[in-house]
């Protein structure tokens, strides 16, 4: 049997640290040591998506929750850009304002300081506790393009990213800190379809039992801190931006990861997109349950969990890549122990990159590269289930 290439660990932090420098020197507005500058506020766009997030907590913070899913208060406020009202339309439940409402309670600049480097740090944390013995496991994760992007856009899936990486930490052996993790990550669900499946096919019972439990716990906490009046108006609204996607209104197509999106973008009906998007999805959830049913390694069925709920979701962005830092590190991490593949490399290196630049990708494609590619990474996570049987 022929040796397969182990890289020296020298070489992957290299790569993560002069990647992280490269994005760094051309994002220099991000990771500021101080709050952002009353000019950055007026006169940028710094802070991205945070701007919407801040804004809804703002009326929280102020007693006016129902206020938070009405669209033109939100884009009301002064940290908002001149948009058009039609385009925001939230998915979050108002358990969701249970996090934002402390940043609403701060001014803008501050709150941004602590959204950001929050964040930062419970992604390192997160990395750190997942990969305790793999010293190149930070320098990649500062050095990953969708850290970045989602950085940039202010998105939370960095946050999310930290979680499922201390859920990663935590299983098998502590479930009931990874299923209570499990129900604040629950925050986003519809980037987590396939958990449930794979719990479920791994025998983590309690895991189940406790974020349950933890999405109950928020869902009564937000019911009674903001009243049931809340509840009924996002229930009345929630439609909204379901008829947006459907309507392919508003929703910066070129940025989008999903079939569904790539084939309205080529001029395709909702109806066909939605029926590839399904087929798409159950392939997914057929390649995790091989997987879940055939690793002994304990990482690789939640690795595969990630990718396949980047695949099975409609509603996905480029930000929302970040997540990928997960099944990166995972399989960095086997390569490493078992020597690398051409398979291996195939996979590693655009997962790495490729996540920054969606949008261009797209634009100069009109093809879905992305959703192809995440079906690669997911058919690799497979053979190295198969491998643990050899």
């Amino acid at each position: 049997m022929r040796s397969r290439l182990v890289l020296p660990v020298l070489v992957l932090i290299v790569i993560g640290i002069g990647s992280a420098i490269g994005y760094g020197k051309n994002l220099t507005h991000l990771l500021q040591l101080q709050p952002m500058p009353e000019s950055d506020v007026t006169g940028s766009l710094r802070g991205g998506d945070f701007r919407f997030f801040w804004s809804e907590g703002y009326y929280v913070a102020r007693g006016e929750a129902v206020r938070a899913y009405n669209r033109s208060d939100i884009v009301a406020l002064p940290p908002m850009p001149p948009v058009n009202p039609g385009s925001h339309l939230s998915l979050y439940p108002p358990v969701w304002f249970l996090l934002v409402e402390p940043f609403g309670a701060m001014d803008f600049p501050t709150a941004w300081f602590v959204w950001m480097w929050g964040s930062v740090a419970l992604y390192l944390a997160g990395v750190i506790m997942a990969f305790r013995r793999e010293i190149y496991a930070v320098p990649l994760a500062l050095g990953f393009g969708g850290f970045w992007l989602a950085l940039d856009f202010g998105q939370n899936s960095v946050a999310l990213a930290g979680l499922y990486l201390l859920v990663l930490a935590c299983l098998p052996k502590r479930e009931f800190p990874a299923g209570v993790l499990l129900g604040l990550a629950a925050l986003k669900p519809h980037l987590g379809l396939p958990i449930p499946l794979w719990l479920f096919f791994r025998s983590h019972t309690m895991a189940i039992l406790w974020a349950v439990l933890a999405i109950a716990a928020l869902v009564a906490a937000s019911w009674l801190r903001y009243g049931p009046e809340v509840w009924h108006v996002y229930l009345g609204e929630v439609y909204r931006p379901l008829k947006r996607l459907a309507d392919f209104e508003s929703v910066r197509p070129e940025r989008m990861i999903s079939l569904y999106a790539s084939l309205r973008l080529w001029g395709a009906e909702a109806v066909t997109a939605l029926v590839a998007q399904g087929v798409l999805a159950l392939v997914a959830l057929g390649m995790l349950i091989a997987v879940c049913r055939r690793a002994w390694d304990p990482q690789l069925p939640m690795a595969a969990a990630v990718v396949a709920g980047l695949l099975v979701t409609p509603h996905a962005y480029g930000y929302d890549l970040a997540l990928l830092i997960l099944p990166i590190l995972v399989l960095v991490r086997r390569a490493q122990k078992r020597g690398w593949e051409i398979g291996d490399f195939e996979v590693f290196l655009p997962a790495y990159g490729l996540p920054f630049f969606t949008a261009y990708v797209n634009e100069a494609t009109h093809l879905p590269v992305v959703p192809a590619y995440l079906l690669l990474f997911l058919y690799r996570l497979r053979q190295h289930s198969l491998q643990d049987r050899d």
